[in-house]
């Protein structure tokens, strides 16, 4: 594709053009360390950084075009051949990407879903819904993407930008990929990420305070989470599935096109199109029934907690909200037996059990030991870690923020604290310290798999130190170091 054709496949009107616009491009960059011969870079103007600093370093690595909103002398330049000049160069990054790329999203049904919590859990059980009912089906959440089925693409950044976001949608559709589902949080939302991606179904979780650092204010947080919904056009396309239970679903109801079909979800308001009529929770399996406009369904799922029922519901609802056979959402959903490092169960069967998660906020960490304790414990863990801080005069973002070694004799109810800067210590302790009954909770990195001390990166995942632990739990138990 030459400058020129892009440019007017773009639609872009810049403020002005210099140079050889038939020049070819074979790709399309905004991070100079990863330009390639050929490349069109982009200089976007972020809070931290300026690309038009490392245009120098875009020129050595190949870049033949540059977009710019400063004006640049192009002569100066080892390999530039034109130059174009626009207002906002940011802006201007998805729709360039988008054309480049020849729209792909266009050629799927794009699932987003947006949300403070539950976003990849609900992701994965659409996907597995979509997948039963025979459509190829690509995946963009915080925890993996996926081409479709089992294809997982290898990626070093799990929340691309808007020039990889094309690119990876491109890669689905040459692929075959039929529908694709994707996260759409606030920060993607707000920053553009999710531009030019053309949404069909737009989902809503809940809202909760969350990234006020990122966004300022919750007002700020919410809006950036309603423009998804802001697409919702199109009656004949377009769908919206809303958690009824949160306050905010009138807001999200009332963006877009008010004649848009909505499917409402919710677990207390009975009047939300699904809803469970019961649900048993324990800490092996899931069982909810589900009442829908179609029917009830009867779903058994290895997902754990009370938010997994709303994730749950949620996918029924999109399932409702398409024309899904019932018997497919049900399989579709019971097929997914784990959400990498989502209230993920560690099973060795010991006699106890243990869960990884990925909360890493004071909210975060009391919502899932609120999901843990409804698994019925034989000792509260919330009872015990709220205990544990009162004891020692600690809040729990204290608790968070805590880096020593540090290790508290017993309190007056009998519990400790033991705090202790290699994680891999910790977690091993945190398992052998389990009972028969207990549910031992290990939170922070969820699915990641590694960890950095300082400067240095290196290979860890709690998972796999969970299953370590527990395959030499008494040998742990004996081992002297540990204060126990």
């Amino acid at each position: 594709m030459t400058l020129a054709e892009l440019l007017d496949e773009s639609k872009l009107v810049p403020v002005s053009v210099l140079g050889d616009l038939e020049i070819e491009i074979t790709g399309i960059q905004h991070d100079s360390r990863l330009v390639e011969s050929g490349d069109l870079f982009v200089c976007c103007v972020g809070k931290k950084t300026d690309g038009h600093l490392f245009l120098t370093e875009a020129d050595k690595r190949g870049a033949v075009a540059v977009v710019a909103s400063k004006e640049i002398d192009i002569e100066e330049t080892l390999g530039c051949k034109a130059l174009v000049l626009v207002e906002d160069t940011s802006s201007v990054l998805a729709t360039l990407a988008a054309s480049f790329y020849r729209h792909p999203s266009k050629n799927m049904a794009v699932i987003g879903i947006t949300g403070t919590n539950g976003k990849t859990s609900t992701g994965y059980l659409i996907k597995g819904m979509y997948e039963v009912m025979g459509l190829r089906t690509g995946m963009i959440t915080n925890v993996a993407h996926y081409i479709h089925g089992e294809n997982l693409l290898e990626t070093k950044n799990t929340v691309p930008d808007a020039v990889s976001r094309q690119k990876l949608m491109a890669k689905m559709v040459h692929n075959g990929t039929e529908a694709l589902v994707m996260e759409a949080s606030s920060h993607e939302l707000d920053s553009g990420k999710c531009d030019e991606v053309d949404f069909d179904i737009a989902v809503f979780t809940n809202l909760s305070r969350d990234h006020l650092d990122v966004h300022g204010s919750e007002e700020e947080y919410r809006n950036a989470k309603l423009k998804l919904f802001s697409r919702m056009v199109d009656p004949t396309r377009h769908r919206k599935v809303v958690n009824i239970d949160d306050e905010n679903a009138p807001l999200f109801i009332a963006q877009g096109n008010k004649d848009v079909p909505v499917v409402t979800f919710a677990m207390e308001d009975k009047k939300a199109d699904v809803h469970p009529l019961q649900f048993d929770l324990s800490l092996f399996e899931t069982q909810v029934l589900v009442d829908t406009p179609k029917g009830i369904l009867e779903i058994s799922s290895g997902l754990l907690g009370r938010q997994n029922i709303y994730n749950i519901l949620a996918a029924v609802a999109v399932g409702i909200a398409v024309g899904a056979p019932l018997e497919d959402i049900v399989r579709g959903i019971e097929e997914v037996d784990v959400v990498p490092g989502r209230c993920e169960l560690i099973d060795e069967e010991q006699t106890y059990g243990v869960v990884v998660d990925y909360a890493n906020t004071p909210a975060g960490l009391s919502r899932l030991l609120d999901n843990v304790r409804e698994l019925n414990p034989k000792r509260d863990p919330l009872d015990i870690l709220d205990d544990m801080l009162a004891g020692i005069g600690w809040t729990m973002q204290d608790y968070l923020k805590h880096q020593a070694d540090d290790y508290h004799p017993p309190l007056p109810n009998g519990h400790r604290v033991f705090f202790q800067d290699i994680r891999r210590v910790a977690v091993r302790s945190a398992v052998a310290m389990g009972e028969e009954g207990d549910i031992v909770v290990v939170t922070g990195k969820g699915h990641e798999t590694y960890d950095t001390v300082g400067e240095t990166t290196e290979f860890f995942d709690d998972r796999e130190e969970c299953r370590e632990a527990l395959q030499y739990v008494d040998e742990l138990h004996r081992a002297s170091e540990y204060p126990w």
